[in-house]
């Protein structure tokens, strides 16, 4: 009967684990993606800079 309830635990406790394990990869997956999401935004930014700078020098 105790190895069954001590089973149980183990098993609660390993699930528990895993869920917030994974929570924190999903975590760190969005902080990327929007850290990803500000570079993108940032060299759309420049290329546009450099083309309108390369408009007027040389047009």
């Amino acid at each position: 009967m105790f190895k069954y309830y001590l089973w149980q635990i183990t098993v609660f406790v390993t699930f528990l684990g895993l869920a917030i394990v994974l929570q924190q990869v999903y975590s760190i997956q969005n902080k990327h993606k929007e850290e990803l999401a500000i570079l993108y935004k940032d060299i759309s930014k420049m290329k546009a800079e450099i083309n309108n700078a390369h408009n007027h020098v040389f047009w």
